[in-house]
């Protein structure tokens, strides 16, 4: 901070969070490199109180060898010395960087007897003969590109034909290179529209968009092969590792060299070598006899056991272990490396990467640790892509856009399994008071925390319990709920009747009333409460006067405080009914309150929030211990999946570290309580930006939907730079219908999304309408089927019956056997396993069996959940005739209105990866640290404000916020769109039907629709807004991307959207930060009861002011 000008480090958080905005503001660019050594040298600073804590436990060090002297409560340093060689030695650090840690580790002797250490401690004697090792090679660390890739289209022409020729010669079937590439239609962003080119520019960072069949796929074949050709590295990200295998297939086909990226653990090698048994399977006799290229790269055991004196039970050795780097030789604890590595057939895949030139693998698999056998430094894998690769192209670039977001989050299991966090702390205590670790203040510090959060946790545990036998009703509508304190007292004014039940502003006066005073007592024990700083500003919102409130604030603190000093095993019914009567004395009741109820939330909202706290303590101590390699094994107690070098790449979440915890039953077991506790930290999303700027000096992300502003999950924040489209059109055009079925009984329109005990019945019933058969014979499906045949061959095409799970797959296949046995025959579910009976009736295929399914004349009918088919997973036509990849679905029924399930977190992490992605991209290039400070707690706080109101309020469409509801509508078009897609290719039409009656429950009573009422509406309502952009070179996008989208949306029949356009009124909830890890360092979100529009960067006078550089 003393580089940056600053003399205190009250912004230092700030500073190392990773935003590329606050790295390039005014004050901070010059220092860039410096602020990237600090924040691998000091870890997570997450918040000014961590500095706080930090700065205190340097106070109270017996060292004198301090070069500056820091005031605990201001933050503000003062240099010791006029010159003090050490501060120069630390500048000096700081700006030339760290070094890399170099491996140190040996491999073991062999012959020789060895031991094998497991995960879980457990020792393996065996001895490995002599036996011929193999020389492993080394990845060229040093190698580094500077070259940027600029491509002609002749230079890929020229390609295809070499490619198309080779085929030829060795008499393969032909791939037809140059008339794919011939086909594709090249168009730039020039500032005033797109236009066509014959260049394609790779250098930088480049965005390229196309529809299905628009040559993404060949273009990226024919660039790997080229680079290859030009002796270029280059690494493929793709959806899925199955992908990525089918493209090492065709690469190695034509003599290029690839290899294969994927994760190390058992747990992935597992799943993917069961995904390639699937895709064998569909060749024939199940897949007796046969193979595929990339099978021996999916190799799971570790053959040491096999020398062994004696097989390991299964206890002492799990199925997929590999210690690789834990072998020790008889008297000695230092760990050494397998000396039969070179040989084994599990690492294989990570061996090869060395030679090869194209690396093609996931996203996330780009996070795992280099193996120290083949780096001379400490490396994760997408750290030597940075370092060492010419080129890095994501495909699907939304869809790993997603998957990253999901990396970022942290799933703590509380209860209900054995490896729990529980668990885990009571191992660490149990070695610091064995003396198996030092016991220094720290770890004693940590260990307390550890037993307070596990006290807790059971505490968590005993409500849960007692809501379950007391309020079922409550039990099951809180199960697999994320649960905040927000959400808890949501609930209480409900049940009270209170007359401030459907108010905003005095929802958000109540959260922080109860927010600070919980803050207050857990933090503050055994301190007399001051009192409710915000009493004045917010008091008239739950009609009390100031006094008053500042009354019920101390009250509610004493109560808490009292809990708090309780013995761990007592039931503080007393105090409950306290807070109860605090709490009903400002809320009111109404005619019939349930106060029953009310107990019951009041003792979850205490227990939840006391849970949420004592993590967050738990976890402040176990950072720098986390950090400083003392809990080394703890990492995943406190961060997200994330490695600490991809933390160090990307930047944290913008809502700071935001916590909240669920419950399940455990129906296996007798009263068994499942208890999650999710954490999300990290934006791992801002890797996709981040490859360039760490070395790659050629970045292509591509996809078909990435680039759909209101789309939290999908949208990728980089203007397209490249659209493709067919020369040629070759998209069907698809029509859509709005058509809910009446119940047969009364009448209504059946509706499965939101109908909550009524979902499966109501299903059930929709199932029976379209499959069984009519008066004249058919069934709705069967005429639909027997309608949609190809054009010359009249073939016809099948049906693809759209629902949320697997368990639903089996409840619709079930009822056409039931109504229609002739459609069961034809009809096939897809699971992702197949028990011994659904495989004997044949009325299941997995997963990877899906395509081989187009073809299969026997086949009318499929049913699947939206998201069981991956990206480019195409169900066409494959005979050799006029049909070949012409689509095989002809109508798509979606039987129920998606919706994300209570617990889902994945709009939630989107929506906070969004706003940090946007204020990572914001430009703080004028103004000193103080106005961005204030700009990134507002912004922060913002992201908070969404998020809270996803989870505070009902999951139901209509009770989402404006901003969120169209983000989840947007998230839900893409999913649609990417259905769609897969109906009209070739040319092929496709009808398209919304059954469920969620889709527009108005429409279905043939009323019209209001703003919030219907998705359909609102997914009409995105495409509106993008086709009518103002900036030339985005409007050609939207119009290449979603124009046709627009047309069949625009006209669906049956929906009876409003004649006007409405925006309706934005959620006036401002949910209290005291309930952050950080509470926002003190951040005040309305200080002067003002909303948050005026922002700080739009006042000239005051970021250039003196005091701010």
């Amino acid at each position: 901070m003393d580089l940056l000008g600053e003399s205190t480090l009250e912004n230092l958080s700030v500073v190392l969070s990773g935003l590329r905005s606050v790295e390039l503001s005014q004050q901070a660019v010059p220092f860039r490199s410096a602020i990237h050594t600090a924040r691998a040298i000091l870890g997570d600073f997450l918040t000014k109180r961590a500095v706080e804590t930090a700065v205190s436990t340097l106070a109270a060090s017996a060292s004198e060898n301090r070069s500056f002297d820091i005031d605990s409560k201001t933050l503000s340093f003062v240099s010791r010395s006029s010159y003090d060689s050490n501060i120069s030695k630390a500048r000096s650090i700081l700006i030339g960087g760290l070094v890399p840690e170099p491996v140190s580790q040996g491999f073991a002797s062999a012959p020789a007897d060895l031991i094998a250490t497991t995960q879980r401690g457990h020792k393996l004697n065996f001895r490995i003969p002599a036996f011929q090792s193999q020389p492993i090679e080394h990845h060229n660390v040093e190698r580094r590109s500077d070259k940027q890739l600029v491509l002609s289209w002749a230079d890929l022409e020229k390609q295809a034909a070499d490619l198309d020729e080779e085929d030829r010669q060795r008499s393969r079937p032909p791939q037809q290179w140059v008339a794919r590439l011939a086909d594709i239609r090249l168009q730039v962003t020039s500032g005033g529209g797109l236009g066509d080119s014959d260049i394609l520019d790779l250098s930088g960072l480049k965005h390229c968009v196309g529809l299905p069949g628009s040559g993404k796929t060949t273009l990226i074949i024919l660039i790997c092969v080229l680079c290859a050709k030009r002796d270029l590295k280059v690494t493929v990200f793709f959806t899925t590792i199955q992908m990525a295998r089918s493209y090492l297939e065709t690469l190695e086909s034509y003599n290029i060299s690839a290899g294969l990226l994927m994760g190390q653990s058992e747990g992935t090698h597992a799943r993917h070598a069961h995904d390639l048994a699937e895709l064998i399977a569909t060749r024939g006799n199940g897949g007796f006899g046969r193979t595929r290229r990339g099978i021996d790269l999916f190799a799971q055991s570790c053959s040491l056991p096999a020398f062994s004196a004696s097989w390991p039970s299964p206890e002492g050795w799990d199925f997929g272990e590999a210690p690789c780097t834990s072998i020790t030789e008889p008297e000695s604890n230092v760990k050494k490396l397998c000396p039969a590595w070179s040989q084994c057939g599990r690492v294989r895949n990570q061996r090869e990467l060395v030679g090869t030139q194209i690396w093609l693998g996931h996203i996330i698999s780009s996070d795992t640790s280099v193996p120290p056998q083949t780096s001379p430094i400490h490396l994760q894998y997408f750290e030597l892509i940075a370092r060492t690769m010419d080129l890095v192209i994501v495909d699907e670039c939304d869809e790993a856009q997603n998957a990253l977001d999901d990396y970022g989050a942290l799933t703590l299991t509380l209860a209900g399994d054995e490896e729990n966090v529980a668990a885990e702390l009571g191992r660490d205590t149990m070695l610091l008071m064995q003396n198996r670790v030092g016991t220094t203040d720290a770890r004693i510090q940590h260990a307390e925390f550890s037993t307070q959060f596990t006290r807790f946790t059971l505490s968590f545990l005993r409500e849960v319990k007692n809501l379950n036998a007391r309020r079922p009703d409550l039990s099951n509508r809180y199960e697999d709920r994320l649960l905040t304190t927000s959400f808890l007292l949501n609930e209480i004014l409900r049940s009270c009747e209170s007359s401030l039940r459907r108010s905003d502003s005095a929802l958000s006066a109540l959260s922080d009333l109860w927010d600070t005073a919980m803050y207050r007592s857990f933090f503050f024990r055994g301190i007399r409460s001051d009192t409710w700083t915000k009493a004045g500003v917010l008091a008239p919102s739950l009609n009390l006067t100031e006094t008053k409130a500042e009354k019920a604030w101390r009250d509610l603190c004493d109560q808490l405080n009292i809990i708090l000093g309780l013995p761990p095993a007592s039931d503080p019914h007393e105090q409950i009914a306290e807070v109860v009567n605090i709490l009903s004395t400002i809320l009111g009741r109404g005619k019939n309150p349930d106060q029953q109820a009310v107990t019951q939330q009041a003792r979850l909202l205490i227990s939840t929030g006391f849970l949420i706290r004592s993590y967050q303590w738990m976890a402040k101590s176990a950072r720098p211990l986390v950090h400083s390699g003392e809990l080394p094994g703890n990492s995943s107690l406190v961060n997200s999946r994330c490695s600490f070098e991809m933390r160090h790449a990307i930047p944290r979440s913008i809502a700071g570290t935001y916590s909240t915890v669920r419950f399940r039953k455990d129906h296996s077991v007798r009263e068994g309580i499942s208890i999650d506790y999710l954490v999300m930290d990290s934006a791992p999303r801002l890797l996709l930006h981040r490859f360039h700027e760490l070395g790659v000096p050629n970045v292509l992300i591509t996809s078909a939907t990435s680039w759909l502003e209101p789309s939290s999950k999908y949208h990728v924040g980089k203007t397209p730079d490249v659209v493709l489209s067919p020369k040629k059109p070759d998209l069907g055009v698809p029509r859509l219908y709005f058509k809910s079925k009446p119940d047969p009984i009364t009448g209504r329109p059946l509706r499965v999304s939101g109908s909550g005990r009524e979902r499966e019945t109501n299903l059930l019933k929709i199932v029976s309408a379209l499959a069984a058969p009519s008066a004249t014979g058919r069934s709705d499906l069967e005429r639909t089927i027997h309608s949609m045949k190809t054009e010359n061959l009249k073939r016809s095409r099948k049906a693809a019956l759209v629902v949320n799970s697997y368990d639903q797959v089996k409840l619709v296949v079930e009822r056409i056997r039931e109504v229609n046995p002739d459609l069961s025959a034809r009809t096939r579910g897809v699971l992702r396993e197949i028990s011994g009976r659904e495989y004997s009736e044949q009325r299941y295929v997995l997963r990877g069996q899906i395509e081989g399914v187009g073809s299969d004349p026997d086949v009318d009918v499929l049913v699947f959940p939206l998201a069981a088919l991956g990206r480019a997973v195409n169900i066409v036509f494959t005979e050799d005739d006029d049909d070949q990849g012409k689509s095989a679905i002809g109508s798509i029924f979606f039987l129920i209105r998606p919706h994300h399930a209570v617990g889902d977190t994945s709009l939630m992490l989107s929506i906070l990866a969004r706003h940090t992605e946007q204020l990572d991209a914001e430009d703080f290039g004028h103004h000193g640290l103080s106005v961005v400070s204030k700009v990134v707690h507002q912004r922060r706080y913002e992201a908070f404000r969404q998020v809270s109101q996803l989870t505070t309020r009902p999951t139901n469409f209509s009770q989402l916020a404006p901003e969120t509801r169209k983000a989840f509508a947007a998230n839900l078009l893409v999913d649609i769109l990417q259905m769609i897609g897969r109906g009209i290719r070739k040319g092929m039409p496709v009808e398209v039907y919304f059954i469920d009656a969620a889709w527009a429950p108005k429409s279905a009573l043939g009323e019209t629709e209001s703003a919030n009422s219907s998705v359909l509406v609102e997914m009409q309502e995105v495409l509106r807004y993008c086709l009518n952009v103002q900036d030339p070179d985005e409007r050609g996008i939207y119009e290449a991307l979603y124009r046709q989208s627009w047309e069949a949306f625009r006209e669906i029949d049956g929906l009876i959207p409003p004649s006007v356009p409405h925006e309706d009124a934005r959620s006036e909830f401002c949910p209290s930060p005291a309930s952050l890890e950080d509470a926002l360092d003190g951040w005040d979100p309305y200080p002067d009861n003002s909303g948050l529009d005026d922002d700080p960067t739009e006042d000239p006078d005051e970021w250039d002011s003196e005091e701010d550089y």
